[in-house]
């Protein structure tokens, strides 16, 4: 019969290859970055914990203390631990890590330098006391430096999870000497290469934070943008946002 057309025709398989072709090219382009977005949305919910936790475990340091510099250094790591432990109702155990030189910078290339103070690498000569661990992972490691003060550093998925990069999972806290309240690193006391001229072999260096950048410790002064939500290398973005 004439103008008959068949109820049951459908794609050819060349019609149904084209259509899988193109829905495998879109896949391929959108799952990287969704699942980056969910990777930097995760950090900022830990990073955000972990803060949280910190400030309430050294709220009260300038009423205990009145001053904290690195001769109360013991007294200081027992105290916020202790303080860590009543926030975090759970099993909490202590580590002796070491990662030294498997840290990455903010723009996740390997770093170049040692960090001083760098709290989780207990061989670094850095008067290193104890770690921390969360039932979640959340690590925290408190430090001392004669010259700098007390430290506290934070991997906030734990060092077995990557990318162990600064400014992405590793932060850096600091507790003023003056005053015993907690703040964070802005500058840094690192190692002087050959070509350096520095007194006793270190030397302060601004802190950098920002992806375009290849300095060696890129990142180390990335916590107070996260803090402040602030993405470093455009106003117009969150912190968590604009993560490399």
């Amino acid at each position: 019969m004439r103008g008959y057309k068949n109820q049951y025709a459908g794609f050819t398989l060349a019609e149904v290859l084209i259509t899988l072709g193109i829905i495998g090219v879109v896949a391929a382009m959108t799952i990287p970055t969704l699942i980056s977005k969910y990777r930097h949305k995760e950090y900022e919910t830990r990073f955000k914990k972990a803060n949280s936790m910190l400030a309430q475990a050294t709220s009260d340091l300038p009423i205990e203390y009145g001053s904290c510099d690195a001769s109360n250094a013991q007294s200081l790591n027992d105290y916020i631990f202790g303080k860590l432990k009543s926030v975090n109702s759970g099993s909490l155990r202590s580590n002796d890590i070491s990662y030294k030189d498997k840290f990455k910078t903010y723009s996740l290339q390997n770093t170049t330098s040692v960090i001083h103070p760098n709290c989780f690498d207990s061989s670094a000569n850095q008067g290193a006391y104890n770690y921390i661990v969360t039932p979640d992972g959340i690590t925290f490691s408190f430090c001392t430096n004669n010259s700098v003060g007390n430290s506290i550093s934070v991997d906030i998925n734990g060092v077995n999870k990557g990318p162990n990069a600064f400014g992405h999972d590793l932060f850096f806290f600091r507790i003023l000497p003056d005053d015993c309240k907690l703040s964070y690193w802005q500058s840094q006391w690192r190692d002087c290469t050959d070509d350096e001229k520095c007194d006793e072999y270190f030397q302060w260096t601004d802190g950098v934070c920002s992806k375009s950048s290849k300095a060696g410790d890129n990142g180390f002064a990335c916590t107070s943008y996260a803090i402040a939500n602030k993405c470093p290398d455009d106003d117009g973005k969150g912190y968590w946002d604009c993560l490399p």
